[in-house]
C-alpha cells in the first residue's frame, strides 16, 4: 500500500495543455493565471491533509521514462506503457480510472479560462495529480488527459519540444498506429464521426491521426479541417456524437473514507482542509453520485 506523506512546502512543475484554438499563456491574462495557480495550490494543499489520514495502492506503475533514451521516440514510449501497464489493443475504454490505477489523484477544477484544458502537477511528497477543465467535452478532455500523462512518464523538467511530444504520446497512446491505420480509410467527415465513438477522441483528433499516419494527403487534411472549421466542430462537435462521461473516483474515495470511517460531517472535514463548510459541500460534493455530507 503506498501512504502518501506531506511535504513542509508546495514546489510544484506545472505543464500545460492549452486550447487548440488559442495560443498560451498570451491568451490568459496574468492575474487569471495567478489565480489558478493559487487555487491548484489551494487543492494540492488540502489534498495533502486529507492523506495524513488515508492511503491508496497503486495498482500500476508510473515509470519515469527519459525520451532521450528512446531516442526521441516518443510513440515507442506510448507503445511501451500499454505493454507494461497490459492495455489491451484497441480503444481504452475508461482512461480516467486507467491513470488513477496508477496512482495519479484526477482533479475536476472550474478554471474559467476556456485557454486552459489542464494541468499536470508534481510535488514533493504527494501522489501526481492532474487538474483539469471539468467543463470540457469529454472527447476533448481524454486526449488532454493522455497528453498530462505523457508529461508525467516523460518531462522531469520543461523542454522545447515537451508539449508536441505530449501530444504525440497521447495520439499513439490513445489511437495506436497498428490498430487504427487500416480503419482509416477513405477518410471523410461521416467516416470520423463513425470512428469517434469507437476511440472516443474528437473527430478532430483523428483527422490529425490521418494526417500524421499519411492516410490522407496535404491537400485532403485542409480540406477537412476547413470543413471542419466552417461547420463550427473544432469548437463543439455535435452534441449527438458525445461520447459517455467518464467520471474520476479516486479523490471521491478519499474524502469519502473520512465521512464513511472516520464518521466527518461538513464542519471537520473543512477544520481539516482548512475551508468553509459551504466550500467543502460546493468543491467535493458538487457531483457526488449520491454520498451525502451532514452538518
Amino acid at each position: 500500500m503506498t501512504c502518501w506523506r506531506k511535504s513542509s512546502t508546495i514546489r510544484a512543475n506545472f505543464s500545460y495543455r492549452k486550447a487548440t484554438t488559442t495560443a498560451f499563456p498570451f491568451g490568459t491574462t496574468e492575474s487569471a493565471l495567478d489565480r489558478i495557480h493559487a487555487e491548484i495550490n489551494i487543492r494540492a494543499l488540502q489534498l495533502r491533509e486529507l492523506l495524513k489520514a488515508a492511503a491508496f495502492e497503486s495498482e500500476l506503475e508510473l515509470r519515469r521514462i527519459d525520451v532521450d533514451a528512446f531516442d526521441g521516440a516518443v510513440e515507442e514510449i506510448a507503445r511501451a506503457v500499454r505493454s507494461f501497464w497490459r492495455i489491451p489493443r484497441g480503444p481504452i475504454t475508461n482512461l480516467m480510472g486507467l491513470i488513477e490505477r496508477a496512482g495519479i489523484v484526477l482533479i475536476p477544477m472550474d478554471f474559467t479560462e476556456p485557454e486552459i484544458d489542464a494541468v499536470a502537477q508534481v510535488v514533493p511528497g504527494l501522489p501526481p495529480m492532474i487538474f483539469f477543465n471539468a467543463q470540457a467535452q469529454m472527447d476533448r478532455l481524454r486526449f488532454t488527459l493522455a497528453h498530462e500523462l505523457g508529461h508525467l512518464i516523460m518531462h522531469a523538467l520543461p523542454t522545447l519540444d515537451m508539449e508536441k511530444e505530449a501530444n504525440r504520446f497521447a495520439a499513439e497512446f490513445l489511437m495506436p498506429a497498428v490498430d487504427i491505420v487500416h480503419q482509416l480509410t477513405r477518410v471523410a467527415l461521416p467516416l470520423l464521426a463513425t470512428l469517434k465513438a469507437v476511440w472516443k477522441v474528437s473527430m478532430a483528433a483523428l483527422l490529425e491521426r490521418a494526417k500524421t499516419l499519411q492516410r490522407v494527403t496535404p491537400r485532403q487534411y485542409i480540406r477537412l479541417r476547413s470543413e471542419l472549421s466552417h461547420r463550427g466542430y473544432l469548437r463543439r462537435e455535435p452534441a449527438e456524437l458525445d461520447i459517455p462521461a467518464e467520471r474520476p473516483a479516486l479523490l471521491q474515495a478519499i474524502v469519502a473514507f473520512h465521512i464513511e470511517q472516520l464518521g466527518y460531517g461538513a464542519r471537520e472535514l473543512a477544520k481539516v482542509v482548512h475551508d468553509q463548510p459551504h466550500r467543502v459541500r460546493t468543491t467535493y460534493f458538487g457531483n457526488s453520485g449520491g454520498l451525502q455530507l451532514v452538518s
